[in-house]
């Protein structure tokens, strides 16, 4: 608003809304009416620029400055108080939508009170505590996610809880560093469909989180057939050139795996034995598998080294070995009783003593 001008004009789609900043009623970008200030000419120290954000597709504004400087000293803020008197905004809300790139930023917002005074809210996202200073100033915390956030301060509501009363926005001022699509006041906080086209964050907000789902999904772990064989042969704990549900179970209760995830992989691995109870080698090494989250190696690693701190797994051996030779021992032929009867008793011993 220009000094001596009584309103602003506003585009037919935007009623219920004061001008959209920093576009204004137009649909390309222009600084008309901001300032911005860099404290130092070179641009690696800080800088104010128009960039294309890869998520929006569309130029945004983009106030950045070096870590170790204060980065209120870098900044854009509307109006330019040198050519414009204030904003006058007279809608008690204001709506940013804003970047958070990581570092440190705020917004601060001017607004005249009922007493004709002029209050400061400062929002910052490097404070987690609430003041007011000097009787003016109020600042709180600024929670940001990452990526592209839409944010609706309640002026009116802020002032009403150091006992004033709103009654205009003059001026806004976005501190480094972030980037900057909108400004927007509105007579109410609207959901997304409620508002112009233009103004919506929802579609933006999607393709963000879209894209950082596929970024951060996590990518299959394929093991080679060598390393599927180095896996084998640690789970072959009898060396009998199979494993089957019993040694694999073990394995895995040697390595602290929960119950839940025992079951499952015993279930996915003896998946692939041809008589479903026992798996050899060439069904055991396949590639294109991963157990437990790991590479056929770092579960290897772990088997081994669990096995060297107890002996829980030699019972096992030993009695599966038992077993073997109690089963070969029952096949043999006999010439008579008796002597079959002393054979499996001295067989008996012998494999006991194995």
């Amino acid at each position: 608003r220009r000094e001596g001008d009584t309103e602003m004009g506003d585009k037919s789609d935007l009623k219920r809304f004061l001008q959209v900043l920093p576009y204004g009623d137009e649909g390309v970008f222009g600084f008309v009416g901001w300032k911005w200030c860099t404290p130092d000419p070179d641009p690696n120290v800080g800088r104010v620029r128009l960039v294309e954000d890869h998520i929006l597709k569309e130029p945004v504004v983009e106030i950045s400055c070096a870590p170790n400087l204060n980065n209120k000293n870098v900044y854009i803020q509307f109006p330019d108080e040198e050519k414009y008197t204030g904003i006058g905004a007279k809608f008690p809300i204001a709506n940013f939508q804003l970047k958070n790139l990581g570092n440190n930023t705020g917004i601060q917002l001017r607004c005249k009170v009922k007493s004709g005074k002029m209050f400061s809210i400062l929002m910052t996202n490097n404070t987690n505590v609430c003041k007011l200073t000097k009787g003016t100033d109020l600042s709180i915390p600024l929670l940001l996610t990452s990526g592209w956030n839409k944010i609706e301060v309640d002026m009116e509501d802020l002032l009403a809880s150091i006992g004033q009363k709103f009654v205009s926005a003059e001026s806004v001022k976005i501190l480094a560093s972030c980037r900057l699509r909108r400004i927007y006041f509105s007579d109410r906080k609207y959901p997304d469909w409620e508002l112009p086209h233009g103004l919506r964050i929802l579609p933006i907000l999607e393709r963000q989180y879209r894209d950082l789902e596929l970024k951060n999904r996590p990518k299959p772990i394929v093991s080679s057939p060598e390393d599927m064989g180095v896996l084998f042969e640690t789970m072959d704990l009898d060396g009998n050139g199979y494993v089957d549900a019993d040694e694999v179970e073990m394995c895995f209760k040697l390595t602290g795996a929960p119950p839940h995830v025992m079951e499952s992989e015993v279930t996915r691995l003896m998946s692939r034995a041809t008589d479903k109870k026992r798996i050899y080698k060439k069904e055991f090494c396949i590639s294109s598998y991963s157990i437990a989250g790991m590479d056929a190696l770092e579960l290897a690693q772990q088997i081994k080294q669990a096995m060297a701190r107890t002996d829980e797994w030699k019972h096992l051996r030993a009695s599966r070995r038992s077993s073997l030779n109690l089963a070969q021992i029952s096949s043999r032929p006999s010439t008579s009783s008796g002597h079959s009867g002393r054979m499996k008793s001295q067989d008996l011993e012998d494999s006991a003593m194995f």
